[in-house]
C-alpha cells in the first residue's frame, strides 16, 4: 500500500507578488515563512499552507506545463478559510481590495459562507466548521 498523501499547499500565481502578498496577509494573518522576493515566491503560515508565486516561478515549477491564466477570472478552485466570523472576514478582504461574490448566509447543512474574489482571481471562502455556529 502506498503512502497517504498529506496536503501541503495552495500556490497562487499573481502578476504582482508583493501586492499579492500584502493581500492575503492583511485577509488572512498568515505572514510569510519564507519570502524570495527576487524570484516572486513566497510561503505563508506556520504550515506554509497559501504560497504566492510569480508566473516566472510558475515556470521555474513546471517547465513543461505552465501557462498564465488569459484572465483574472479564475474559476473551478476556491481556497478556503475557517473563521467563526464569516462576515467581518469577508468585510476585511472587501476593503482589502476583493471584489464581493456572496455575502454571509447560512447553507442548508448549517454552515455559515461567503465568498470573494481575490485581485489576482481567486475565489477565497470564509466558512465555519459544519455545526459551528457563526458569531452573532
Amino acid at each position: 500500500m502506498s503512502e497517504i498523501l498529506k496536503f501541503a499547499t495552495a500556490v497562487v500565481y499573481a502578476d504582482d507578488v508583493p501586492a499579492t502578498v500584502a493581500f492575503y496577509r492583511r485577509v488572512t494573518g498568515l505572514e510569510p515563512t519564507y519570502y524570495d522576493t527576487d524570484l516572486g515566491f513566497a510561503l505563508l503560515g506556520e504550515d506554509q499552507v497559501v504560497a504566492i508565486a510569480s508566473h516566472e516561478a510558475g515556470m521555474l515549477m513546471l517547465a513543461d506545463g505552465y501557462s498564465q491564466a488569459r484572465s483574472n477570472q479564475v474559476r473551478g478552485t476556491e481556497l478556503a478559510f475557517w473563521t467563526r466570523d464569516v462576515a467581518a472576514a469577508f468585510q476585511v478582504a472587501v476593503e482589502a481590495g476583493a471584489t464581493a461574490l456572496t455575502p454571509s448566509r447560512v447553507m442548508p447543512w448549517g454552515q455559515t459562507v461567503a465568498y470573494v474574489q481575490a485581485p489576482e482571481g481567486t475565489i477565497l471562502g470564509f466558512v465555519t466548521r459544519v455545526g459551528e455556529a457563526a458569531a452573532p
